[in-house]
């Protein structure tokens, strides 16, 4: 099959894969110079090829031609390159927050298919058949089991496959428990309470004991990545804390606030360090990793001036500097960058720390929080009163969040400098 040329302009390149219908080859269009994955079915297979270009969304293939020829099929649809979860897997590249994720975005696209009149069953759900893009995109492939189940074959793969579905009925319900398999797979042992439930009533073996919907199974989904990500904001909050403690004591006597600073920031230090041999276990990827940091960060603070104390704060906003450019979710983009920000300030170097700020209002217009901790920066570094009233003035017209230490502390502030 290899350099063999179909319909005068796709020319095979590679065998890519083996579907539960037929072979997948990697072909070049001769005109175009594009790159397309090319099925191989039977002429008895065509209802495969008719559904699927029937369907539109973003997670599926776009079929872009069918062929018949040599009493075959040839069905040319977008290539997708990446590797299957199965794959990443193996390798460890896939995080639980990361599968929490994945697993919504496939809620998605099974539910547009279970929309479908009559509903379309996928009937073959497992790692094998998820491919994740080089850029993070979830694409579902490989639709030859749903396509035949209208001929009376529920073929599947036992493992993940649903038991009525192996007595020959599918249902929606047939692909819930397959995802319910195929999450187990990917997840391996141990696993969260949370996990658990969703994945034990996605798997029982009566079809009524399941979700009955998977908008159900996304909602549960959605609950489970709201409380972690609160869990994880509550795991930050004292190192944010340190942040106000540091940033935010600007009123009343200087140096009694200044000896006030220091005694909220050592018991924030410990608060932190608590908080993360606590939660470790409970707190997993961002919340975890940033709550480390912060904590470090605050133990250079309290290092005596020298090479050490210099040395850690390098380390320190090395990391959040690598969390933050990766970072594209607000909660978390602010979190570290708030962090680095204030990394940069305790070592002395404000412009820098001015420079974070002034990004992160770019990004967020509407950052009480970060307004705050820029306006207490500007009031301690002795910043004129026309830059401090210019950026109030912009505050009090867009931040949306005023009810933070920082921004109340540089409300009092500014009161007393206005006053």
């Amino acid at each position: 099959m290899i350099g063999k040329v179909i319909g005068d302009k796709y020319v095979l390149l590679k065998k890519i894969g083996q579907g539960g219908s037929g072979s997948v080859y990697l072909a070049r269009d001769l005109r175009l110079g594009k790159q397309w994955a090319v099925k191989v079915l039977e002429e008895e297979d065509g209802r495969e090829a008719s559904v699927l270009k029937s369907f539109e969304h973003s997670m599926i293939p776009r079929i872009v031609d069918c062929l018949k020829e040599q009493g075959k099929i040839w069905l040319v649809m977008d290539y997708i390159s990446g590797r299957n979860l199965s794959e990443l897997q193996r390798s460890k590249a896939l995080s639980r927050n990361r599968l929490l994720d994945l697993a919504i975005d496939l809620c998605q696209v099974l539910s547009y298919l279970h929309s479908l009149k009559p509903p379309y069953i996928y009937g073959d759900l497992k790692p094998e058949n998820l491919i994740l893009t080089h850029e993070g995109k979830l694409f579902l492939v490989d639709f030859g089991a749903g396509a035949k189940r209208y001929r009376g074959i529920c073929e599947g793969t036992p493992v993940y496959m649903a038991p009525e579905q192996a007595e020959g009925i599918a249902t929606c319900r047939s692909d819930i428990y397959s995802f319910g398999k195929t999450w187990q797979s990917l997840l391996g042992d141990p696993v969260s309470r949370d996990w658990r439930r969703i994945m034990d009533k996605c798997c029982q073996r009566s079809p009524k004991k399941r979700y009955q919907k998977v908008q159900e199974l996304e909602k549960c989904l959605k609950r489970m990545k709201r409380k972690r990500e609160n869990r994880c904001l509550l795991f930050l909050s004292v190192s944010a804390l340190v942040i106000c403690a540091t940033a935010g004591y600007l009123t009343g006597n200087r140096e009694k606030g200044v000896r006030k600073i220091q005694e909220i920031q050592a018991g924030s230090v410990s608060a932190m360090g608590n908080e993360v041999s606590e939660n470790v276990e409970k707190t997993e990827e961002n919340g975890e990793c940033l709550g480390k940091i912060a904590e470090r960060l605050g133990q250079a603070v309290g290092l005596p001036e020298g090479a050490a104390r210099q040395q850690r704060f390098s380390e320190v906003t090395e990391e959040l500097e690598g969390f933050y450019q990766k970072e594209t979710q607000r909660d978390w983009k602010l979190r570290s960058g708030l962090l680095l920000a204030w990394s940069y300030w305790k070592n002395g170097e404000t412009e820098k720390a001015e420079e974070v700020y002034l990004k992160i209002l770019a990004s967020y217009p509407d950052s009480g929080e970060c307004y705050g901790s820029y306006g207490c920066l500007l009031a301690e570094t002795g910043a004129s009163k026309e830059r401090q009233r210019d950026l109030y003035e912009r505050a009090e017209q867009m931040a949306t969040d005023k009810e933070g230490y920082n921004y109340q502390v540089w409300t009092r502030y500014m009161e007393e400098l206005e006053g």
